[in-house]
């Protein structure tokens, strides 16, 4: 290509991108979680993991024993670790203990209260008892030989399907506060020109039975643990001088500010700003919190200019967070 196109291509480019009406500024936010725990900052959390007595009837039997209990340790570390980092549960204390039950597996009962008062009591008069009653692993691979221009190489894979039950039980009122049920299977594959076997080049069975418990904990006690959220918001900065303005006041936090000359924007400018000035109305609504309020805002902005660039995008994001909130009265 030669000096003149390349300069071409650069200015036009610039050009292109200058166009662009808005930019994506980062956000970070946490919303109420999917079951919402009766907690106080003076109470504390006790994750408790249930293992059953191995039968040792044969090495299988230890096995799944071994795997079953390597996968519960990590299912309670994740867990913890999660509840703990909440800023749902900021200020309270969370501790793990184990337990073993002598009753059989096959029926998952939950634990007598009386137990449930002897954990509380030995772990900082627990309020909540959060616990895992019940994990099973069952991992299994295999592999098989293929031919690839005339070369033979092996595809393997390993799955481990998973199973864990969970009860919470709420310590003043007697009261099982939910009960859940994780079931997924994890799944590693890769080709190689040797068989391809676990402990090579796959996770080996003790590995993947961990990261099945460790997912468990973690999908499970992101039910009751809000945890901060990173994401990225369309802000329209480009239209006027009062928009340009508007922008550099909210990307300074200034959104009451920055709302304001929006508001006026409303009144004097001509639709297709004005559908970015409710656009950006209902970002500041989000940053304060009044979804509802963001979700009207975007309904005006789709009746200025029904193809704004994000508008179904951050309708669809609003739903959401409006539902995690239940903030309909807003």
């Amino acid at each position: 290509m030669k000096p003149r196109l390349v300069l071409l291509f650069l200015l036009l480019s610039m050009l292109t991108f200058s166009c662009i009406p808005y930019k994506e500024i980062s956000i970070e936010y946490y919303d109420p979680p999917e079951v919402v725990l009766p907690v106080d900052d003076s109470s504390s959390i006790l994750v408790v993991s249930n293992l059953y007595h191995s039968k040792r009837l044969n090495i299988k039997d230890s096995l799944d024993w071994s795997l079953d209990s390597v996968a519960a340790s990590e299912a309670v570390n994740a867990m913890a670790n999660i509840i703990e980092q909440s800023p749902y549960f900021s200020g309270m204390r969370v501790n793990s203990t184990a337990v073993y039950r002598q009753d059989t597996s096959m029926v998952i009962m939950p634990l007598s209260w009386s137990n449930i008062d002897n954990l509380s009591e030995r772990n900082n008069s627990a309020r909540l008892i959060i616990s895992m009653e019940y994990i099973k692993v069952k991992p299994y691979s295999d592999y098989y030989p293929f031919w690839r221009d005339d070369i033979k190489n092996f595809y393997g894979y390993l799955s481990v399907p998973v199973y864990c039950f969970w009860r919470v039980y709420n310590v003043e009122n007697r009261k099982i506060e939910d009960a859940y049920l994780y079931k997924d299977t994890l799944d590693w594959d890769a080709e190689d020109w040797v068989e391809v076997l676990p402990g090579k080049q796959l996770p080996g069975i003790f590995e993947a039975a961990a990261y099945a418990g460790a997912s468990s904990g973690e999908v499970t006690a992101n039910r009751y643990a809000s945890t901060w959220q990173k994401d990225v918001r369309i802000l329209y900065v480009k239209g006027s001088e009062e928009m340009e303005k508007a922008a550099q006041l909210a990307q300074e936090g200034k959104w009451m500010e920055a709302a304001s000359i929006w508001q006026e924007l409303l009144k004097t400018a001509k639709p297709g700003l004005r559908a970015k000035a409710a656009f950006n109305l209902a970002l500041a609504n989000e940053m304060f919190g009044n979804f509802r309020v963001s979700a009207d805002w975007l309904d005006e902005a789709e009746e200025l200019n029904p193809t704004l660039d994000g508008l179904d995008a951050y309708k669809s994001i609003i739903s959401k967070r409006m539902k995690a909130n239940n903030n309909i009265n807003k």
